[in-house]
Formats: structure tokens, sequence, C-alpha cells
């Protein structure tokens, strides 16, 4: 007998919308409060696991999720809907909604968990610091207390079943694939191995270590050549800097920079050390600028050129981050 051919597409949908028939289990009164908890843990409209229905909106799997949900006040939920499906019965159904879950690939499940649920968390964050702040302007600071909040790490693994290090090394790994800054040779490394982690049930250890072996022969490469071409074990050097800064900036853009944020906020030595990483960053692009300028003919001149380049980049990017925090508030 041949497997029911099956679509995969998420959304959110109108928990009114939802169309629940027959069950073949009754609701546990007793789950559905702990999903609700969960639920207000989260602070928001995040579940940990999206419910699942088929092309009519017709519950599949997820009737604890969805009666939750409406009990929390919910109006909207994150669904899988199922296509293209030709069960025998209902009983089948409800079983190939297990088995679609379990058949993403990392590759998928890195890229629902960035798209939908890592942003989501990265907003009910910062509404909780909010909440928490506008609490201690109004209490003495003794009896102020930061709000519950569930760990990224716990959600990840909730979430996707994944660590919240193995997302973050399939990320890097589908950066490096697209970075036109990192070595041929590393770039195409990486896009093999992005597309090994495409397959279900790969394996994200063995993506890294290919991405890892490409790095090292990359510097055996610069060490055997280094007496026969001087500038070799530079021009490497160079590269790796480039991939080094682009991982860099790739990682403050995603969840290791809220993170960051986060510890600042609630630190004064943490945030003397984000005062110092600025600096750090400063002094290396001033290295780099300079490089540039002296380069050219007139490097004073070069200056001026590079420096309004810089400047209006920084900005740009500025106002994009800070804009990015007022629609959260």
């Amino acid at each position: 007998m041949s497997e029911p051919k099956t679509r995969v597409r998420g959304q959110l949908v109108n928990v009114h919308d939802v169309i629940v028939g027959e069950r073949l289990r009754a609701l546990s009164h007793e789950h559905v409060t702990h999903l609700r908890n969960s639920f207000t843990k989260l602070g928001g409209h995040l579940q940990l696991q999206p419910i699942v229905l088929d092309p009519h909106m017709r519950l599949v799997d997820g009737a604890h999720r969805l009666e939750a949900a409406k009990q929390a006040g919910w109006s909207h939920l994150f669904a899988i809907v199922l296509h293209e499906l030709t069960p025998a019965n209902r009983a089948m159904l409800e079983a190939e909604a297990n088995l679609v879950r379990k058949n993403l690939s990392p590759v998928e499940i890195e890229e629902v968990w960035r798209n939908h649920y890592e942003p989501g968390l990265r907003v009910q964050a910062r509404a909780r610091q909010l909440s928490g702040l506008r609490q201690g302007s109004k209490l003495r600071p003794q009896r102020a207390t930061p709000p519950p909040r569930l760990s990224v790490a716990v959600a990840a693994k909730q979430v996707t079943g994944l660590s919240l290090q193995q997302l973050r090394a399939i990320g890097e790994i589908r950066a490096l694939s697209n970075s036109l800054a990192a070595a041929p040779k590393l770039r195409a490394a990486a896009g093999e191995a992005l597309q090994d982690l495409a397959a279900p049930g790969a394996s994200i250890a063995a993506a890294r270590r290919r991405v890892a072996a490409a790095r090292r022969e990359i510097a055996r490469g610069a060490e055997s050549g280094q007496a026969s071409q001087p500038t070799s074990t530079g021009k490497v050097a160079l590269e790796r800097a480039l991939v080094e800064a682009a991982d860099l900036a790739q990682s403050l853009s995603q969840q290791t920079g809220s993170d960051f944020e986060e510890m600042a906020r609630h630190s004064p030595a943490n945030r003397d050390s984000l005062r110092g990483l600025r600096t750090s960053l400063t002094h290396a692009l001033a290295n780099v600028v300079a490089i540039e300028c002296r380069l050219e003919s007139s490097p004073l001149a070069a200056m001026a050129r590079i420096g309004t380049e810089v400047g209006a980049l920084h900005s740009r990017l500025l106002r994009a981050q800070l804009a990015q925090t007022r629609d959260a508030r």
C-alpha cells in the first residue's frame, strides 16, 4: 500500500474557525490546565507546539492545545495544515499528524524556529522586561519582582526537539553557505552540509564536522604553501577574519544579541563588558579603515570618503534596530 502524499503549510488560524469533530479520546481537563499554565508562562499568543488541521480546517491533532488557547482568551493559534492526504479513516489521519512532525528535516525545523518561534519569544521577552520596569517604577525596589519567563533554551527544546545550540549551528551553516566573505572551499562545504541537513533525521554533528574539516584543510593549505608563497598565510588569515566577522555579525543579529541585552540589563558588570565589546569592535573597525586608506594615493581623502560610508551604514542599521525595539513595545 503506497503512503499518502503530504504537503505541509504553517499558518495562523482563528481558534473559532477550527472544526472539532468526534475525537478518539476525551479531553483531559488536567492536561488542558497544564497547557494553559504553559501558555501563561510564555506571556503571549505563542504555543510550544502547533495544532494540526486538514485542508478544511478540521482538527487533526491538538484538541488540548486548542481548548487551552480558548480558555486563555486567545484569538489565534499557529497550525500545521496538511494537504493532499488520502487516509482510509480519521484514526489514520491523526496518526499521520505525528508522522509529519517527526519527518521534518533539521533545516525545516530551524526555519520554523527562526521565522516563527524565536521572533515571538524575543517580542515576549522585551514585553516582560518593559512590564518589569513599569512595575519597578511603581513599587519599592525590594518589592518589585521580574515577571516569570520561559528559558529560550527550554522553549527551543520543547518546540523543536533540538537544543538551542543545535539550532544555532544549523543557522550558522546556512549563513556560511550564503556568505560571499567565506573562502569558496568553506562556502561549498557549508552548502553540502546544508544539503545533508535537508533530509529528515540528518546528523547535525556530522554537518558541523564537515564544515570544521574544511576549515582545517584551508589552514593546512596555508601552512604547506607558506615557503613557496609567502603571502598565502596572510590571504588565509584575511579570509578567516572575513568569515569570523560575518559569523559574529550574524550571531549578534539573532538570539545571541538578545541574550547579551538581557544579561546587560540586569547586571552593571555585564553592561561594562558590553561597553568593552563595543570599544574592541570600534578599534577593529578603525584598523580596517586605516588599512584601506593607506592603499589609496590620498589617505586623508580616502578617510573622509570611507568614513562617510561607514557612518551612513551605521546610522541606517542602528535606526532599523531601534525601530524594531519600538515596534515590540
